[in-house]
């Protein structure tokens, strides 16, 4: 993030986890989901909420040149989007994988609701 380079991240399945909020905690926490190790692994690489979830929406469109329709919440881009139980920024850290997911919007159509 110093040097400016884009990041993303991923579920990178079968390794990583399909649960966009455990990749968020990992990012942010640099722990595994029991919270190990105590203060995270490589703090250096802690990223803040706004830096994870720019790499989940805004920096993947944009290094798929698609930027102009898709990555951001604005009138005329692709409206995917999801409600949430909680706000990622008003919860402790150690709390991100306990989001649930009430509504899922994609192309500006609810496909889920809980």
């Amino acid at each position: 993030m110093k040097a400016h380079i884009p990041l993303t991240l991923s579920s990178d399945l079968p390794i990583g986890a399909l649960d966009p909020f455990q990749t968020i905690s990992a990012a942010v926490n640099r722990t595994d989901l029991e919270g190990n190790p105590d203060g995270g692994w490589m703090t250096q690489e802690k990223l803040t909420i706004d830096d994870a979830y720019f790499c989940l929406t805004k920096t993947p469109a944009e290094l798929e040149y698609r930027n102009e329709v898709k990555g951001i919440i604005e009138s005329g881009y692709q409206a995917d989007f999801l409600i949430l139980d909680k706000h990622p920024k008003e919860v402790d850290s150690k709390d991100l994988t306990d989001i649930n997911v009430l509504e899922t919007w994609h192309r500006g159509k609810c496909v889920y609701r809980k």
